[in-house]
């Protein structure tokens, strides 16, 4: 898994806390994550060695450019 405070930068506190916030509300915590915020778009998933993911900031996505192109 890469390093997510790395890759986020100044993001990482608001993943964090999203991220926290649906452990404290769920027991299991099974199945991919889906963070849906004004400002990041978090959505990762998989195994060990099979990790996926992708992240953006709403905002900053070019006019014109398809979110599901993003990979």
């Amino acid at each position: 898994m890469p390093n997510l405070h790395e890759l986020f930068g100044h993001y990482f506190e608001q993943y964090s806390k999203a991220a926290q916030t649906r452990k404290s509300n769920q027991q299991h915590i099974r199945g991919p994550l889906l963070i849906r915020q004004p400002g990041l778009v978090v959505q990762t998933g998989g195994h060990m060695r099979a990790y996926f993911g992708k992240a953006y900031i709403p905002e900053m996505v070019p006019q014109g450019v398809n979110i599901e192109d993003i990979k």
